[in-house]
């Protein structure tokens, strides 16, 4: 599909796929392992950081109309002849930006120090610094803060374009044959929660 997928790499321990969009469709590749490296790391402690990050892969979805930052964590000795569950998680309001680093920086620690004990597709998308998962409107003119929500799952209300990257990127794995589809599961945090929220109401058959 075009402009579906700029850039989607995915890697492993054991084992790297590599799935680049071109201009008609997506076909994947096999590639050498890529293992994480701590030898280039000045210090045990920041070894140890460097190392639970390079689990993860960075790119850029880009869906046509949107352009979405995500990091992704596959199983140990990933196969993709077999099917795995997928964890989407969304960060808070503190992670936005453009570094595509940020939204790991709440949970993705955790995740990869079980990798080993729960094999899983693990994705991170970022969104914009100025926009929200959800469709909310928030007053901070005062504390506590308010927030309304006027999407209702029943009206026409659009999603913000950080969720409509994600709803992309829902969406092409749900096609995928080494995605278990019984078993996609949404996380959230703080304002990645009020998304979680709103993408359950506009996709209450995806996630289990």
């Amino acid at each position: 599909m075009m402009g579906r997928l700029a850039k989607f790499s995915i890697s492993a321990v054991a084992l790297s796929v590599l799935l680049v969009g071109c201009t008609t469709h997506n076909t994947p590749v096999v590639q050498a392992p890529k293992k994480p490296a701590a030898e280039n790391v000045s210090t045990q402690e920041s070894a140890a950081v460097e190392v639970w990050r390079q689990y993860y892969e960075a790119n850029v979805f880009d869906s046509g109309s949107t352009k979405t930052p995500y990091q992704m964590m596959l199983p140990e000795q990933f196969d993709p002849q077999k099917t795995y569950p997928v964890v989407l998680f969304l960060h808070g309001a503190g992670e936005r930006g453009s570094d595509n680093q940020a939204q790991l920086n709440n949970g993705g620690k955790l995740f990869a120090e079980h990798r080993s004990d729960f094999p899983a597709i693990v994705i991170f998308p970022q969104a914009p610094a100025e926009d929200y998962w959800a469709a909310a409107i928030a007053d901070r003119s005062q504390l506590p803060f308010s927030f309304d929500y006027p999407y209702t799952g029943e009206n026409d209300v659009p999603a913000t374009d950080a969720l409509k990257g994600v709803m992309a990127i829902t969406d092409w794995l749900s096609e995928q044959p080494f995605v278990d589809t019984s078993r996609m599961y949404l996380m959230g945090l703080s304002m990645g929660g009020m998304g979680s929220y709103e993408l359950l109401a506009r996709k209450p058959d995806t996630f289990a």
